[in-house]
């Protein structure tokens, strides 16, 4: 059997089935729209994180922006803090956000008070460029450039104390994922490095792959690192073995090849991409990534997070995005079970109705009894081709 797309009147979407052959499943369409946008006076917007009903900035010059998004329609800025260097990235665990300002080092501000934030402490970094960080128990991991990975204890956020440190000779680092004993460090023109971290006196690197262009980002999920990379775009690295780690899919959806930030929500990476927006893949099978969406900012796409139905993007001097997230009705799989086929479909199309023709050219569409409250039939296997395609009564 075989099953192939077939995009009519109508169609959310179609498949066809034929009689020999494997069977594919189709990507789910994401569509983005825009529902708001907080303009930025200060400084550009190079990364984000969503934390509760705030997203807090990475402003540049302007420092820490914290914005009020618990009306997604209207944000609206409620406090700022001068981190006093120029912020690429910041990190937020408890009451402390742990901000990457360059010749400023880390930063730890305390926004337990949103609408007045106040530095608790800092650490200056050994290159003095303080581009990445994320945070992983009392340890802060900064990517520091041409000064590599840098390790801070922030056990007393008034007193951090750098531990240890890994550079890499060709490398640049900037964005930082750590998962169980090791860090993945998106270290420039290097690729992406996977670092021990399992003695922070001590940092070693295990191994590494050098991606297409420049790794400027990184986000871990089991047993991938998905990598934005300057160049190449997406990029998606096996790292089940940190010792081994190898590519496995990747995927460029702009005519640059660039991406920066990835998040990462169920099936889908969200990549900011520059001036191409953000970009939607469906990373069901990382081997073969699908384009399933995407929206075209105005600004250039540095950052992105995603929480629940909205994707809050930081696009530069166009400031912080928001945008809606709708997966359309879709038909996502169809399989043979023995004498039988079964075909489902997304919970975005549950109440809908499942049909089915034999033929495109005098189509008789018959509704398929029970489709309306389920998202599964296993259906008896005809001969010949089979259409389906979901209909809202």
């Amino acid at each position: 059997m075989t099953l192939r797309n077939c995009f009519l009147p109508f169609v959310i979407p179609a498949c066809v089935v034929a009689s020999s052959g494997a069977l594919r499943a189709q990507a789910a369409w994401v569509k983005l729209t825009l529902k708001s946008q907080w303009t930025t006076t200060n400084g550009p917007v190079w990364s984000v994180t969503v934390r509760d009903q705030y997203a807090y900035c990475a402003n540049g010059n302007g420092g820490l922006a914290i914005i009020d998004i618990s009306d997604s329609a209207n944000p609206r800025r409620v406090g700022r803090f001068d981190t006093g260097g120029y912020t690429y990235d910041v990190a937020v665990m408890g009451n402390f956000a742990y901000v990457a300002a360059l010749s400023a080092g880390l930063q730890v501000i305390d926004v337990s008070d949103p609408a007045n934030p106040e530095r608790r402490g800092s650490c200056e970094t050994r290159a003095q460029s303080a581009l990445g960080v994320t945070v992983s128990g009392s340890y802060a991991y900064v990517g520091n450039g041409l000064g590599g990975l840098e390790v801070i204890d922030v056990a007393d956020p008034a007193n951090p104390q750098r531990l240890g440190w890994y550079v890499e000779r060709d490398g640049y680092t900037g964005g930082v994922a750590v998962s169980g004993s090791y860090a993945y460090v998106a270290d420039g023109h290097a690729g992406l490095e996977v670092i021990d971290i399992s003695d922070h006196m001590n940092l070693r690197r295990i191994d590494g792959f050098n991606t297409t262009g420049s790794a400027g980002n990184v986000v871990v999920s089991g047993n991938y690192a998905y990598v934005g990379d300057q160049g190449g775009g997406l990029q998606i690295i096996d790292i089940s073995s940190p010792a081994t780690p190898h590519w496995v899919g990747g995927g460029i959806y702009d005519p640059q090849g660039y991406a920066w930030g990835v998040a990462l929500s169920g099936n889908y990476a969200y990549v900011a991409s520059g001036h191409a927006g953000v970009q939607v893949c469906d990373i069901s099978n990382p081997a073969s990534l699908r384009w399933v969406g995407g929206y075209d900012t105005t600004g250039y796409s540095y950052g992105v997070a995603v929480v629940g139905k909205h994707a809050y993007v930081a696009d530069h001097w166009n400031g912080l995005v928001i945008l809606e997230i709708a997966e359309l009705p879709t038909i996502t799989h169809a399989e043979r079970t023995g004498d039988g086929l079964t075909v489902e479909w997304n919970d975005t199309a549950r109440g809908m109705t499942l049909q089915r023709a034999t033929s495109l050219t005098s189509a008789d569409w018959v509704d398929l009894l029970g489709s309306e409250t389920t998202n599964r039939l296993t259906l008896p296997l005809l001969s010949g081709n089979v259409f389906f395609r979901l209909v809202k009564q």
